[in-house]
């Protein structure tokens, strides 16, 4: 699975801590059984952006300008993950499964 990929999973999983206001690990887990074509690597590295996104929430927000789960992904992944807007874009351009690109 590429960036792209693990980013919208990342968003799918934010979105579900939101939307049923459950614990972190319980909507992994979920995610993790109903998508078992993902690998061990591929649930660490989704984990990662999840937690990353949820530390530096308020900040993600701000950078961005609203606080949906799509922008605290993003914001995770320039924050924490030392991407920035035209790199994380070239990384996702062409991606079929990856989020709409920043603008």
């Amino acid at each position: 699975m590429r960036l792209g990929g693990r980013l919208a999973a990342a968003i799918e999983v934010l979105e579900d801590i939101g939307r049923r206001h459950r614990p972190v690990a319980d909507a992994l887990r979920d995610w993790g059984l109903s998508h078992r074509f993902a690998g061990g690597g591929d649930r660490a590295a989704i984990g990662n952006i999840v937690y990353d996104a949820l530390r530096r929430k308020r900040s993600a927000g701000w950078l961005l300008g609203e606080d949906t789960p799509r922008a605290i992904g993003f914001g995770a992944l320039l924050l924490e993950w030392g991407q920035t807007a035209q790199s994380l874009n070239d990384a996702l351009d062409g991606d079929r499964f990856a989020p709409p690109l920043l603008s």
